[in-house]
């Protein structure tokens, strides 16, 4: 904001036409001029920072020449800043002088060939802080541009920085040029230089684009500077309250800057009226940098608008058999004079935009209003419009109806679905009434139309409901209906049902295995059917030996009714086991398992005279055997230690007759079981069993 400020508000004003006739031209010094008649004053401004530092250290000279002359001629001896004791006695009457001050004498190794009685050494903690941590070009270029501000919006302190210089040994008709250079005469050539003829006097313009809004309280001021801000570089605000004795309102120069490119060329001030009753005079005048105003505007003046304080009260609205709106409302207080005229709108909800119903000012006299265009459903507004701008007072929203007992149609294009975690979604197509203000949703388990209750918490403004239902019950049936309200709640018949089915999460009741029995050579077993409605399979297993794997044996379609099942499979002596499972039309299984039976019959040994002997100090075990008279093709080994579940320990080559168990331990008992496979795909014949 600063440096916008800077390049607005400073340097463009240094490098324009009116002073300068070069802006092209980057110099060291820049310099502006204003012709008095009898006088010729002088301000200057060093280009940056460091031309300001070398001024600051050598001074200035002021040098001229009549035009067209070569040599240049001394008008005064290098002149510098005033002291730092009368930088104090300056602040004391204008605040802003601490900025140059403190720019000035920032540090006595800067303070140059400035006599030491006339400048002691500052000292500066910010300056000091700056320097040290890096930033103080930054900074100081910021303080610096602070300070062209305050040189050019100030007078005097534009002469105590030694920026300013008034000749008075011209001669009227004579021309000259000027220039400013350092104290020590280098680079004199960087130097701005200006033309003056004593027979052009400076004049300075009137400003034209002048303009204030009056509010209730306070009036804002804009005036272009597009034309202004190579003249001036700060403006002054006066008022009256008689329109003859001027009063500067801002205490502070008005600097022209910007935020915002809308505002490019415009100034913005504010304000605050004395009082509203009384005429206000208003007038601006452009600040020169040599302390001179122009000439002021042509004055604005305005006073406070009053308040727009009244209310409108919508009072009843009635609607006849023809559906005509007959609107009545007050105004309080009853003194109209602040008020221009009535309008009137409406819409369907208050939510909705409104439409104007009236489309010229109701006279002031009027208190109420026909409308002949109703609506089913309407909310209507009264607004009192002032004579000023912006001043409208509008009463809250009337509900009006027309007399409605017509309920509307049943909802059609009911539909829905149950997902696997209960949750159901029903839509439907909205209904093509325009009063329809909502629906409301009723459930059933078994569709009588008494057994209907409503499920939708409020009225639903949408055609679509959500819903979650528990799974864990055994209906898995349920029916939906819905029903459409109207804005005068009619309420339509329910639609036709949609019927939707849960997830089935909960396994039938078991089929139960009542006998196994052997009265042959067959294995016979009786069960009782589950008694679940959605049975809708059953399928019967074996296994032989907990070794072996579980196959089915038969599997049914329905519970069949014949509940009795002969086992053909070839026993021989095994120990043998049935599962019995019941499945659903959802997939949920139960099973029933029977005990271990043992079955009857026997095979030619495969291996005979199975044996345990302990070896190596009992860490393994090593088993032996014979063959039968077998072909075998591989052995599996099984184990169970300490009485737990059988498990296949390894399979190795038929052709062995010995194998170690090397995962023994100490204090635990192991039970071994040989499975001898005769050929590929052939019923696997099983050893004795031996403990150890």
């Amino acid at each position: 904001m600063i440096k916008k400020l800077i390049n607005i508000a400073v340097i463009s004003f240094l490098c324009t036409a009116a002073y300068a006739q070069n802006a092209e031209i980057e110099y060291d010094i820049n310099l502006m001029y204003y012709n008095h008649g009898d006088s010729v004053s002088l301000l200057w401004i060093p280009s940056g920072y460091d031309n300001f530092r070398k001024g600051v250290e050598k001074g200035y000279v002021v040098e001229r020449r009549a035009k067209g002359a070569v040599q240049w001629q001394q008008q005064t001896s290098a002149l510098f800043p005033i002291s730092n004791e009368a930088f104090d006695r300056l602040g004391q009457t204008i605040e802003e002088a601490a900025v140059m001050q403190e720019l000035i004498y920032m540090n006595d190794k800067n303070a140059g060939i400035v006599p030491k009685d006339e400048n002691p050494t500052p000292t500066s903690d910010s300056y000091q802080e700056l320097t040290d941590d890096g930033e103080g070009d930054s900074e100081e270029q910021m303080m610096f541009n602070f300070g062209l501000i305050t040189a050019l919006t100030n007078v005097q302190i534009a002469k105590a920085s030694a920026f300013f210089y008034t000749d008075k040994s011209v001669e009227k008709g004579a021309q000259y040029e000027y220039r400013i250079v350092l104290g020590d005469g280098k680079q004199a050539d960087k130097s701005q230089i200006e033309s003056v003829n004593m027979t052009e006097l400076t004049k300075l313009p009137k400003p034209t684009d002048f303009r204030g809004d009056f509010g209730k309280k306070d009036v804002l001021f804009q005036w272009s500077v597009a034309d202004l801000s190579d003249i001036y570089a700060a403006y002054r605000l006066e008022r009256s309250l008689d329109g003859k004795n001027f009063v500067q309102v801002n205490t502070k120069p008005i600097i022209y800057s910007y935020s915002e490119e809308e505002f490019e060329n415009t100034v913005v001030f504010k304000d605050v009226l004395v009082d509203r009753k009384t005429v206000h005079h208003y007038r601006m005048s452009g600040y020169s940098p040599f302390g001179i105003y122009g000439p002021p505007s042509d004055v604005v003046k305005g006073k406070g608008t009053p308040d727009f304080d009244v209310q409108i009260i919508i009072d009843t609205i009635a609607i006849n058999n023809k559906n005509e709106a007959l609107i009545r409302w007050s105004v309080k207080p009853a003194d109209t004079k602040l008020i221009k005229g009535f309008l009137i709108d409406k819409a369907r909800t208050p939510e909705d935009e409104f439409h104007a119903v009236t489309k010229n000012l109701l006279p002031v006299k009027d208190r109420n209003y026909k409308d002949k265009s109703t609506m089913r459903t309407s909310y209507y507004r009264v607004h009192a419009i002032g004579y000023n701008e912006g001043e409208v007072v509008t009463s809250f929203p009337y509900f009006a109806f027309q007399q409605d007992s017509v309920p509307p149609a049943p909802p059609v294009g009911l539909r829905g679905t149950i997902d696997s975690l209960g949750v159901v979604t029903l839509q439907w197509d909205a209904n093509k009434e325009d009063d329809i203000l909502a629906y409301r949703v009723f459930a059933s388990n078994d569709n009588k139309p008494d057994s209907y209750l409503s499920v939708s918490d409020t009225l639903l403004p949408n055609p679509i409901y959500t819903d979650t239902l528990p799974l864990n019950t055994l209906t898995n049936e349920i029916y939906y209906k819905v029903v459409a309200v109207d804005l005068s709640y009619n309420h339509s018949k329910m639609s036709e049902a949609v019927l939707l089915m849960k997830p089935d999460t909960i396994p039938p009741v078991k089929s139960i295995i009542l006998k196994i029995s052997q009265p042959a050579d067959n294995m016979v077993i009786v069960w009782e059917n589950s008694s679940s409605t959605d049975a809708a399979k059953l399928i019967l297993l074996r296994q032989v030996s907990d070794t072996g794997r579980i196959t089915i044996v038969k599997e049914w379609h329905g519970l069949p009714k014949n509940t009795t099942y002969s086992d053909t499979h070839h026993f021989s002596g095994e120990q043998v086991r049935y599962f019995l499972q019941t499945y659903d039309k959802s997939g949920n299984m139960s099973e029933d398992v029977s005990f271990w039976q043992t079955a009857k019959g026997s095979l030619p040994p495969c291996i005979k005279h199975l044996r345990a002997t302990p070896k190596h100090d009992k860490a393994t075990i090593e088993l032996q055997w014979e063959r039968g008279n077998c072909e075998i093709e591989k052995i599996h080994i099984y184990r169970q230690v300490n009485n737990e579940k059988t498990l296949l320990l390894t399979t190795i080559n038929g052709a062995q007759r010995t194998f170690e168990d090397k995962k023994v331990k100490s204090g635990e008992t192991y039970k071994y079981i040989l499975r001898a496979v005769s050929e590929r795909d052939s019923p696997a014949v099983y050893s004795e069993e031996i403990k150890y």
